[in-house]
């Protein structure tokens, strides 16, 4: 799951914005290139953290997740992606189109918003420096400049998906495709996208049932 797909459940367990931010905040720290290898005296937070990884853990063991992921592995490869470009996209392009899916609805977007607004808290901000002890001022300087961020608009296209994939990949040698590519990558992603947001709500449904059960 991306961050809108792990606020979507968030927001289904909690009505606190911070809990909502915890959950979202182990992406956003990846993102920056961060890992949270801290702890928050934020209860709040801390749930929502811990929410985001039994999300993760129930997303990638989904029967959604895992054959959509396989088939766009085996697609992808047919057409020429290498294996490690094949698997990262069959694996993150579907969570990016997720977050598409969720953010056409006003609410959720408007809700993410207010979760990148909630790091402008004066509390709340000094507590989230702990979850990166060695480097908190770079940590807190990076979540400054999320919270001034709104929900982002173009993930429920296929081609900015793949745009956004090729340019991500770049940093990472063994996953990066050419750029000749994003148009395979598209194109795969384009079949996959009107099942992703029939189903996207659902599957928010069944992720806040597994979590909070």
């Amino acid at each position: 799951m991306n961050v809108g797909g792990h606020i979507a459940v968030a927001r289904t367990l909690s009505d606190d914005p911070r809990f909502w931010l915890g959950a979202a905040l182990p992406d956003l720290g990846s993102f920056g290139g961060f890992r949270l290898v801290g702890s928050t005296p934020n209860e709040v937070v801390a749930a929502g953290i811990r929410c985001h990884h039994q999300t993760d853990d129930a997303f990638h063991r989904s029967e959604w997740f895992r054959s959509r992921q396989d088939r766009l592995r085996a697609r992808l490869g047919a057409d020429g992606l290498a294996r490690g470009s094949a698997r990262a996209v069959a694996h993150v392009g579907p969570e990016l189109l997720i977050d598409g899916a969720l953010l056409r609805d006003e609410t959720i977007a408007a809700d993410v918003t207010k979760t990148f607004r909630a790091i402008s808290d004066s509390h709340t901000r000094s507590e989230l420096g702990e979850l990166v002890p060695e480097r908190s001022n770079d940590w807190l300087d990076h979540l400054d400049n999320v919270a001034d961020r709104s929900a982002p608009t173009d993930y429920d296209d296929p081609v900015a998906v793949a745009k956004r994939l090729y340019r991500i990949l770049l940093r990472r040698p063994r996953l990066a495709m050419p750029e000749r590519h994003i148009d395979i990558a598209a194109a795969a992603l384009a079949d996959e996208h009107d099942s992703i947001r029939s189903t996207a709500g659902d599957l928010v449904q069944e992720l806040s049932a597994t979590v909070g059960g």
